[in-house]
């Protein structure tokens, strides 16, 4: 089974990572994503309490099963401490995972990628990044293994992919560009309009919005 593993702060998750989701799983390329908060950025980035950012990843999922299915869900993720959530017990094909969360130390790509792996041997496991993001991925963690033992999905904005690969000769891994028209929106602009009193209803999923609300976050 291909796995991808949408890797983000959630702080908040919006419809942007909910139309990169969409996508994979529509491209049949992709059986499963995982939508994994990170814990720690490498890059030193602060973050909202890591409760928070979770209970949203859950809410995306459960709004992600719910359009990818064609029919409304009434199910809930539970809480809980479990390792995986789902948005449906029969269906295993977006699934959220504190895996990061539940660590003390900074959230490194390749260490996350190797634990699933060796949970779930059987699966290939793909690293989503976009396109915007590649000039600065040779700064990761062992970003060639990343590529050559795994894999990467590049989400890009152009229609063609590049003749070469942008990072060189590689020996194995794979490398996979998903072409699909970006929505521009980032969680620091959805946190910014909370912070100025203004709507983001078209910003993030309607049960997102209500719980940012409920809990008062970014305020």
């Amino acid at each position: 089974m291909n796995t991808a593993i949408l890797g983000s702060s959630f702080d908040p998750p919006h419809n942007g990572h909910l139309a990169i989701a969409r996508c994979l799983l529509k491209s049949q390329i992709i059986q499963k994503v995982i939508l994994m908060p990170a814990r720690i950025h490498p890059f030193a980035k602060k973050m909202s309490i890591s409760r928070h950012r979770l209970e949203m990843a859950k809410l995306l999922a459960n709004e992600l099963y719910k359009r990818h299915s064609g029919e409304r869900s009434d199910s809930r993720i539970p809480s809980g401490n479990k390792r995986f959530w789902t948005s449906q017990n029969d269906e295993r094909d977006i699934e959220v995972s504190d895996l990061e969360l539940r660590k003390q130390s900074t959230s490194y790509s390749i260490d996350t990628l190797k634990t699933l792996q060796k949970q779930s041997p059987s699966d290939h496991f793909f690293w989503i990044i976009g396109s915007d993001n590649i000039k600065d991925f040779k700064k990761w963690k062992n970003w060639r293994e990343i590529i050559e033992k795994f894999g990467l999905i590049i989400v890009s904005r152009h229609i063609r992919s590049p003749r070469r690969s942008p990072f060189g000769h590689l020996r194995g891994g794979k490398l996979i560009w998903l072409h699909f028209i970006p929505i521009n929106i980032s969680s620091t602009e959805v946190r910014k309009r909370v912070k100025e009193g203004k709507s983001i209803t078209v910003l993030v999923p309607e049960k997102i919005e209500e719980y940012i609300i409920q809990k008062k976050l970014y305020l």
